[in-house]
């Protein structure tokens, strides 16, 4: 995820049905967003992915407290994102974790 990415990602967390399943369930507003942006640059305890589908960004998944190999992970997709897309963040998310960041659990 890149500072290109932060107003698509946060159209998308702002949506109601997004929203409602998040522990911080306000409306992000964008100095906010940038904020958090910020706050995650160089943490290593942090990784956040865009997804694409066919070059299309289709949600974002995320993998925090990365440490002696385990993590906690979530994602959600985008509100335009076609069915099946949930299921496709969930396998790719997988893959992140256990091959790409070589976690353990």
């Amino acid at each position: 995820m890149t500072v290109q990415d932060l107003s698509m990602v946060r159209s998308w967390r702002n949506t109601p049905e997004i929203r409602e399943k998040m522990f911080s369930q306000h409306v992000i507003q964008p100095e906010e967003h940038a904020r958090w942006f910020a706050s995650i640059q160089g943490d290593d305890s942090k990784q956040f992915f865009i997804a694409l589908s066919q070059g299309k960004p289709v949600g974002m998944m995320s993998f925090t407290g990365i440490k002696d190999g385990a993590a906690e992970w979530g994602f959600y997709k985008s509100p335009d994102a076609p069915s099946g897309t949930g299921k496709q963040l969930l396998c790719e998310s997988l893959v992140l974790g256990f091959e790409y960041l070589a976690l353990a659990k």
